[in-house]
Protein backbone atom coordinates (compact mmCIF):
# COMPACT_ATOMS: atom_id res chain seq x y z
CA UNK A 1 0.00 0.00 0.00
CA UNK A 2 1.12 3.37 -1.00
CA UNK A 3 0.39 6.11 1.34
CA UNK A 4 0.64 9.96 0.00
CA UNK A 5 1.50 12.29 2.95
CA UNK A 6 0.36 16.08 1.84
CA UNK A 7 2.69 18.69 3.44
CA UNK A 8 1.13 22.46 3.95
CA UNK A 9 3.56 23.69 1.30
CA UNK A 10 1.65 21.48 -1.27
CA UNK A 11 4.60 18.99 -1.44
CA UNK A 12 3.59 15.51 -1.87
CA UNK A 13 5.52 12.45 -0.11
CA UNK A 14 5.06 8.44 -0.86
CA UNK A 15 5.02 6.42 2.19
CA UNK A 16 5.37 2.89 1.75
CA UNK A 17 3.09 0.82 4.08
CA UNK A 18 3.26 -2.94 4.54
CA UNK A 19 -0.11 -3.70 3.89
CA UNK A 20 -2.05 -5.19 1.12
CA UNK A 21 -5.61 -4.78 1.11
CA UNK A 22 -8.07 -5.37 -2.71
CA UNK A 23 -11.44 -5.43 -3.03
CA UNK A 24 -13.49 -6.44 -5.70
CA UNK A 25 -17.62 -7.07 -6.56
CA UNK A 26 -19.64 -8.62 -8.42
CA UNK A 27 -22.63 -5.64 -9.70
CA UNK A 28 -25.95 -7.00 -11.63
CA UNK A 29 -29.18 -5.00 -12.93
CA UNK A 30 -31.87 -6.69 -13.28
CA UNK A 31 -35.40 -5.64 -14.87
CA UNK A 32 -39.24 -6.46 -16.01
CA UNK A 33 -40.55 -4.21 -18.67
CA UNK A 34 -44.08 -4.48 -20.07
CA UNK A 35 -45.80 -2.71 -22.78
CA UNK A 36 -49.14 -1.79 -22.27
CA UNK A 37 -49.26 0.13 -25.68
CA UNK A 38 -47.13 1.04 -28.64
CA UNK A 39 -46.68 4.46 -26.95
CA UNK A 40 -46.60 3.13 -23.34
CA UNK A 41 -44.20 1.18 -21.02
CA UNK A 42 -43.90 0.35 -17.48
CA UNK A 43 -40.97 -1.29 -15.54
CA UNK A 44 -39.55 -2.09 -12.65
CA UNK A 45 -35.41 -2.90 -11.71
CA UNK A 46 -32.88 -4.01 -9.06
CA UNK A 47 -29.51 -3.43 -9.59
CA UNK A 48 -26.27 -3.00 -7.51
CA UNK A 49 -23.41 -0.55 -7.54
CA UNK A 50 -19.50 -0.90 -5.87
CA UNK A 51 -17.38 2.31 -5.24
CA UNK A 52 -13.37 0.92 -4.44
CA UNK A 53 -11.81 1.40 -1.08
CA UNK A 54 -8.74 3.60 -0.61
CA UNK A 55 -5.82 5.00 1.24
CA UNK A 56 -5.76 8.12 3.17
CA UNK A 57 -4.40 11.08 2.03
CA UNK A 58 -3.19 13.71 4.75
CA UNK A 59 -0.16 15.67 6.44
CA UNK A 60 0.33 13.17 9.14
CA UNK A 61 1.68 9.63 8.87
CA UNK A 62 -0.57 8.13 11.29
CA UNK A 63 -3.83 8.82 8.92
CA UNK A 64 -1.62 8.37 5.95
CA UNK A 65 -0.74 4.59 6.37
CA UNK A 66 -4.80 4.03 6.93
CA UNK A 67 -7.67 3.67 4.69
CA UNK A 68 -11.35 3.34 4.00
CA UNK A 69 -13.41 0.25 3.22
CA UNK A 70 -15.64 0.09 0.07
CA UNK A 71 -19.46 1.80 -0.44
CA UNK A 72 -21.99 -0.50 -1.74
CA UNK A 73 -25.47 0.86 -3.57
CA UNK A 74 -28.61 -1.23 -3.78
CA UNK A 75 -31.36 0.40 -5.76
CA UNK A 76 -34.99 -0.94 -6.72
CA UNK A 77 -37.16 1.31 -9.35
CA UNK A 78 -40.13 1.51 -10.71
CA UNK A 79 -41.24 3.73 -13.75
CA UNK A 80 -43.23 4.51 -16.72
CA UNK A 81 -42.13 5.94 -20.10
CA UNK A 82 -44.54 7.22 -22.80
CA UNK A 83 -43.88 9.42 -26.19
CA UNK A 84 -47.94 10.42 -27.01
CA UNK A 85 -49.22 12.70 -29.42
CA UNK A 86 -47.75 11.07 -32.55
CA UNK A 87 -44.28 11.31 -30.43
CA UNK A 88 -44.56 15.28 -30.21
CA UNK A 89 -44.56 14.64 -26.59
CA UNK A 90 -42.41 12.44 -24.30
CA UNK A 91 -43.28 11.82 -20.16
CA UNK A 92 -41.02 9.24 -17.93
CA UNK A 93 -41.94 8.69 -14.47
CA UNK A 94 -40.43 6.87 -11.77
CA UNK A 95 -39.76 6.08 -8.59
CA UNK A 96 -36.43 4.93 -6.48
CA UNK A 97 -35.12 3.43 -3.26
CA UNK A 98 -31.17 3.35 -2.63
CA UNK A 99 -29.68 1.52 0.48
CA UNK A 100 -26.02 2.23 0.80
CA UNK A 101 -23.77 -0.06 3.20
CA UNK A 102 -20.51 1.80 4.02
CA UNK A 103 -21.12 5.11 2.62
CA UNK A 104 -18.19 6.88 2.19
CA UNK A 105 -18.25 10.30 3.40
CA UNK A 106 -15.62 13.06 4.17
CA UNK A 107 -15.35 14.46 7.59
CA UNK A 108 -13.24 16.21 10.18
CA UNK A 109 -11.25 14.15 12.75
CA UNK A 110 -8.90 15.37 15.45
CA UNK A 111 -5.02 13.25 15.60
CA UNK A 112 -4.01 14.66 19.08
CA UNK A 113 -4.53 18.60 18.46
CA UNK A 114 -4.92 19.10 14.91
CA UNK A 115 -8.05 18.50 13.07
CA UNK A 116 -7.66 16.72 9.59
CA UNK A 117 -10.36 15.93 6.46
CA UNK A 118 -10.46 12.21 5.51
CA UNK A 119 -13.04 10.10 4.26
CA UNK A 120 -14.44 7.46 7.04
CA UNK A 121 -17.07 4.89 6.34
CA UNK A 122 -20.82 5.53 7.68
CA UNK A 123 -22.95 2.27 8.32
CA UNK A 124 -24.84 3.88 5.54
CA UNK A 125 -27.67 5.56 3.64
CA UNK A 126 -30.99 5.53 2.33
CA UNK A 127 -32.56 7.81 -0.50
CA UNK A 128 -36.52 7.88 -1.92
CA UNK A 129 -37.09 9.91 -4.87
CA UNK A 130 -39.48 10.50 -7.53
CA UNK A 131 -38.00 11.49 -10.93
CA UNK A 132 -40.03 13.48 -13.70
CA UNK A 133 -39.29 14.21 -16.98
CA UNK A 134 -41.39 16.25 -20.26
CA UNK A 135 -39.69 16.79 -23.19
CA UNK A 136 -42.61 18.48 -25.61
CA UNK A 137 -42.04 19.29 -29.73
CA UNK A 138 -44.26 22.75 -29.83
CA UNK A 139 -43.19 23.31 -33.68
CA UNK A 140 -40.77 21.46 -36.43
CA UNK A 141 -38.33 24.10 -34.67
CA UNK A 142 -39.48 24.53 -30.67
CA UNK A 143 -38.42 21.57 -27.86
CA UNK A 144 -39.49 21.83 -24.53
CA UNK A 145 -37.81 20.05 -21.69
CA UNK A 146 -38.89 20.05 -18.08
CA UNK A 147 -37.40 18.00 -15.28
CA UNK A 148 -37.98 17.67 -11.81
CA UNK A 149 -35.89 15.71 -9.11
CA UNK A 150 -37.79 14.84 -5.62
CA UNK A 151 -35.77 13.49 -3.05
CA UNK A 152 -37.93 13.51 0.71
CA UNK A 153 -35.51 11.19 1.92
CA UNK A 154 -31.95 11.17 1.40
CA UNK A 155 -30.05 10.51 5.10
CA UNK A 156 -26.89 9.28 6.42
CA UNK A 157 -26.91 6.84 8.92
CA UNK A 158 -25.03 5.28 11.67
CA UNK A 159 -22.41 7.49 11.91
CA UNK A 160 -21.02 10.00 14.89
CA UNK A 161 -17.78 12.04 14.56
CA UNK A 162 -14.93 11.86 17.26
CA UNK A 163 -13.00 14.53 18.71
CA UNK A 164 -15.60 17.04 19.76
CA UNK A 165 -17.13 17.44 16.18
CA UNK A 166 -20.80 17.16 16.26
CA UNK A 167 -22.38 14.11 14.45
CA UNK A 168 -23.88 14.18 10.75
CA UNK A 169 -26.16 10.78 11.38
CA UNK A 170 -29.46 12.09 10.18
CA UNK A 171 -27.80 15.04 8.18
CA UNK A 172 -28.54 14.89 4.52
CA UNK A 173 -26.46 13.56 1.82
CA UNK A 174 -24.26 15.70 0.23
CA UNK A 175 -25.02 16.91 -3.65
CA UNK A 176 -29.11 15.90 -2.99
CA UNK A 177 -31.03 18.79 -2.75
CA UNK A 178 -34.85 17.99 -1.85
CA UNK A 179 -36.04 19.07 -4.99
CA UNK A 180 -34.51 20.24 -8.14
CA UNK A 181 -36.40 21.45 -11.00
CA UNK A 182 -34.51 22.12 -14.34
CA UNK A 183 -36.04 23.31 -17.80
CA UNK A 184 -35.02 24.36 -20.91
CA UNK A 185 -36.64 25.56 -24.61
CA UNK A 186 -34.20 24.76 -27.49
CA UNK A 187 -34.56 26.46 -31.05
CA UNK A 188 -33.45 24.60 -34.09
CA UNK A 189 -33.77 25.57 -37.98
CA UNK A 190 -31.66 24.50 -41.10
CA UNK A 191 -31.51 28.16 -42.71
CA UNK A 192 -29.28 26.40 -45.77
CA UNK A 193 -27.78 23.42 -46.74
CA UNK A 194 -24.21 24.80 -45.33
CA UNK A 195 -26.05 26.64 -42.42
CA UNK A 196 -27.71 25.47 -39.10
CA UNK A 197 -29.19 27.73 -36.83
CA UNK A 198 -29.25 26.45 -32.54
CA UNK A 199 -30.69 28.81 -29.96
CA UNK A 200 -31.09 27.62 -26.03
CA UNK A 201 -32.47 28.74 -23.01
CA UNK A 202 -32.12 27.16 -19.86
CA UNK A 203 -32.38 27.68 -16.25
CA UNK A 204 -31.96 25.28 -12.99
CA UNK A 205 -33.71 25.53 -9.43
CA UNK A 206 -32.85 23.65 -6.39
CA UNK A 207 -34.21 23.49 -3.18
CA UNK A 208 -32.56 22.14 0.11
CA UNK A 209 -35.62 22.00 1.92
Amino acid sequence: MVASIIRPTGDVISVVAQRNDSWDSMTYLASLNYNWTDEIMTYVSYSTGFKSGGVQQAANLAVATTYYDPETVAQTEIGLKSELFRGRVRLNLSGFHLKYDDLQVNNLRFFGTTPIQLISNAAGAKVVGVDLQLEALLSESLTLTLADSYLPTAKIEGFSSLGGFPSIEGFRMPRSPKNSVTASLDFAKTLTNEIDLSLGLRTRTEAIS
